[in-house]
């Protein structure tokens, strides 16, 4: 049995089980630069590449009146300070309101009429998570706390003999599975934190034993 992950739009076939998470970090951070951090208090343990551990993430943010904040922005875990903080600091506006749109993977980057973000991808492995959060019409607060969901579902293979009277050892070979491997994820339409895929394209890939 090996677990894969693929694109959230062939969630209905498979488990479709999108759960909600936080991202690690708490924060004396209090002048007035923009930072993020989780909405609860979690531990600062930061080890492999998961929800909870992750070191870094891409965020956009845009003004009320639609204009761009910044595009396509790192923002990388300092552990001094206790939150995600871009190179180039960021800073609050004097009034008004920010949204933000930030994923753990940047595909290639484009923006809508609104500026809002959408992230291309090719040649999708499906062999990794992909968390996305967003905040419309936030006011400021520092850090800000985001909200990470999984948009990637994860599948699960298994098999069992259908005769189990008899007294046979099986062994499986392989698995051939067929997801996508090009699509687009768009903020445009989020709700509720979650955006939306468009899958161009699939591929076939078979999966052996000695590769599981």
């Amino acid at each position: 049995m090996k677990q894969f992950l693929f694109l959230s739009a062939i969630a209905a076939v498979t488990l479709a089980s999108c759960s909600e998470d936080d991202l690690g970090g708490m924060s004396t951070f209090d002048n007035n630069t923009i930072a993020f951090a989780t909405h609860k208090a979690k531990s600062m343990t930061r080890s492999g590449v998961t929800i909870n551990s992750i070191d870094n993430f891409t965020v956009s943010a845009v003004n009320a009146d639609k204009t761009s904040y910044f595009a396509n922005e790192e923002f990388a875990y300092d552990n001094a300070a206790g939150v995600f903080k871009s190179a180039t600091p960021h800073y609050w506006p004097t009034t008004g309101t920010l949204s933000f749109y930030a994923i753990s993977d940047p595909g290639t980057y484009s923006a809508d009429e609104n500026n809002v973000p959408s992230y291309s991808y090719s040649n999708w492995e499906a062999e990794k998570d992909l968390v996305a959060a967003t905040v419309l019409a936030g006011e400021k607060e520092i850090p800000y706390p985001l909200n990470f969901q999984h948009v990637t579902s994860q599948i699960i293979v298994g098999a069992e003999a259908e005769d189990k009277e008899e007294a046979l050892t099986y062994k499986l070979v392989s698995v051939e599975l067929t997801a996508p491997s090009t699509g687009i994820y768009s903020f445009s339409d989020a709700t509720g934190g979650i955006g939306s895929w468009v899958i161009d394209n699939t591929k076939t890939s078979t999966y052996s034993y000695e590769d599981a």
